[in-house]
């Protein structure tokens, strides 16, 4: 019982996380609204805010740790991350007690060290969520961004096919599947960003069965009923269409062959 609750927790993370960044957000425009008129902020609503900062974003950082040690997340943007929260939740920890013992000068420098460490820290995050280039995606050509309702990505921005499979192999797998499976991110344990993380398979065992599409979970799972739990790639991503299912299934079938690099 108790692990599920642990795992229940870090996946908490997510949600708890906006809190303190929209706490510490309000307490920097109310700290810049007091400079600006001249007077020093009411020390009651810097507590206020300053501790629930404080509190929540020990709270997010905590889920974000067990989320991390859960599995599947793996890498240095997964490091830098989790780093940059821990800094950040220190951070701020060191404002709140500058505030509540009125030590102005270690309450201002932690304040602006959280606020400088907030982008960083955030723009690694959306990496391990959305993938490589999410943020600057609306900038890129059109012909490497995502297609309508799809999330940009490490698959759609940064890879154009797997490396070490054949091309409209690759470019399937890139394209529907690398987004949740990289170096980074391991979903269930499988890596999908190059020939050889896929055939080593996932936290229960191969995905590929050469020769056997029946017998393949990755064939099975894209065959799945769009609505049941476990077809891949979820329902709210973009899907593969027949004829991209049917490469796939092919291929398998054929034996698997890469393009010499990563082949089993």
């Amino acid at each position: 019982m108790i692990e599920p609750f642990v795992s229940f927790l870090g996946r908490l993370h997510p949600v708890v996380l906006h809190i303190p960044i929209g706490a510490l957000v309000a307490l920097a425009v109310c700290e810049a609204a007091a400079l600006a008129r001249g007077a020093p902020l009411e020390r009651g609503v810097r507590l206020v805010l300053i501790w629930l900062t404080a509190l929540s974003g020990a709270a997010a950082a905590g889920a974000g740790w067990l989320l991390a040690a859960e599995g599947g997340y793996a890498g240095s943007t997964v490091t830098l991350h989790r780093w940059l929260g821990v800094g950040l939740a220190a951070g701020v920890l060191l404002a709140a007690v500058g505030a509540a013992f009125k030590r102005t000068w270690l309450y201002a420098g932690a304040l602006i060290a959280s606020l400088g460490l907030m982008g960083p820290a955030g723009h690694f995050g959306g990496t391990i969520t959305h993938g490589a280039g999410f943020l600057t995606a609306p900038f890129a050509p059109e012909s490497s961004r995502a297609r309508p309702g799809g999330v940009p990505g490490a698959s759609e921005v940064a890879v154009a096919a797997v490396p070490g499979l054949p091309s409209d192999v690759g470019a399937m797998f890139a394209a529907h599947c690398v987004d949740c499976h990289n170096e980074s991110k391991k979903k269930a344990g499988l890596a999908m960003h190059t020939a050889a993380a896929l055939f080593a398979g996932s936290d229960y065992g191969p995905v590929i069965v050469a020769g056997d599409p029946g017998q393949s979970e990755l064939a099975i799972r894209l065959r799945l009923p769009l609505d049941d739990e476990y077809h891949m790639p979820p329902e709210d991503r973009p899907q593969p269409t027949d004829a991209e299912i049917r490469t796939i299934i092919d291929w398998i079938a054929a034996g698997a062959p890469g393009d010499g690099a990563g082949s089993p």
